[in-house]
């Protein structure tokens, strides 16, 4: 398996390219490419789709990035925790909602987030911080945010021709001596954000008079509305911040610029698959099945070359609410 970028293989995806009629350079091209990697992305775990990752925990939360799709195994301070889904606290006989620091030693899923943490509390306002020059023509792009105001309802605010719309604006300033923009008004929650593609990264804090700023996010500039897996940890106490190590499946994203890095760079596997969208477009279902079967096939050889014969690993069961009063199951 060889990591590279689209740059380094558009000479060879050129025969590829050929078969849609199209050159390697066209856009229209890359897209039928993405739309070939996203389906062989989701068929299986292969090499590069899952990796090793190390974060940080605040009071028990983790915020994977945008680039990850979700947490598949994970250790704290060394030791192997039990990853539970995000059904687990509504189970009628399990342990209940975990909100705070309480026993139960496992990670639970608690879904999609927009921010990397909370607000603090209510009586926070929120400022919007750029890092480089923002401006086109002189005019400041702006975000959209979706949330709720210090008397927790949602915010509605009308646009340029007095239309009311959901959320509120804030100009992104990468260009002053302060660099950000603050609400005049608390917010106590944050649920979405539509940001422009920018030039640089966009930071959130939550901030109150006479408290140093709290970060709650950091928008990449290719980010337009950022979505983040989020779990907790609940046996950690609510000031505590540690580290955690997690082996994580990437999330597929689309390759766009020739420094980006292909996903899978397996080219007849490549072939196979950009052929097979050619017959399902043609509504040639049977051919696309046929091809993607043998893109899909060509991957799994290549995984198997690439990690070698693996022990599997035995089946443990753990004492819980829900089987720890089995007798035989141990």
């Amino acid at each position: 398996m060889i990591k590279r970028t689209l740059k380094e293989l558009r000479p060879e995806l050129t025969r590829v390219a050929a078969m849609t009629g199209l050159t390697a350079s066209d856009p229209r091209f890359v897209t039928k490419l993405n739309l070939a990697l996203e389906e062989l992305f989701n068929e299986g775990d292969w090499p590069g789709v899952v990796d090793r990752y190390r974060f940080t925990t605040y009071g028990g939360l983790v915020v994977i990035p945008g680039d990850l799709d979700r947490i598949m195994q994970v250790a704290f301070d060394a030791t192997p925790v039990e990853m539970r889904q995000e059904w687990f606290e509504f189970l009628q006989f399990g342990p209940g909602v975990q909100d705070g620091n309480t026993w139960f030693d496992a990670m639970i899923d608690r879904g999609e987030t927009c921010l990397f943490r909370e607000i603090p509390d209510v009586g926070y306002k929120l400022k919007v911080k750029g890092r480089v020059d923002e401006r086109e023509d002189g005019v400041r792009p702006k975000i959209r945010i979706l949330g709720y105001d210090e008397n927790r309802r949602w915010i509605r605010t009308a646009d340029g021709d007095g239309v009311l719309q959901d959320g509120f604006e804030v100009e992104i300033d990468g260009d002053s001596g302060s660099k950000a923009v603050t609400t005049n008004a608390a917010i106590t929650g944050i649920v979405g954000v539509q940001k422009p593609v920018t030039k640089g990264f966009v930071d959130f804090y939550s901030v109150k008079d006479g408290e140093a700023d709290y970060h709650i996010a950091t928008y990449a500039p290719r980010e337009t509305t950022p979505s983040y897996r989020q779990y907790t940890i609940p046996f950690v106490a609510s000031d505590d911040t540690a580290s955690v190590i997690a082996r994580c499946r990437r999330r597929f994203v689309p390759v766009v610029n020739d420094t980006d890095v292909v996903p899978i760079s397996n080219l007849p596997a490549l072939e196979s698959m950009v052929m097979a969208i050619q017959k399902r477009e043609a509504e040639d279902y049977a051919g696309y099945a046929a091809l993607k079967s043998i893109a899909v096939d060509l991957l799994n050889k290549e995984a198997n070359a690439y990690r070698g014969v693996q022990r599997k690993p035995a089946l443990t069961f753990s004492e819980s609410a829900l089987i720890g009063a089995i007798p035989h199951v141990q």
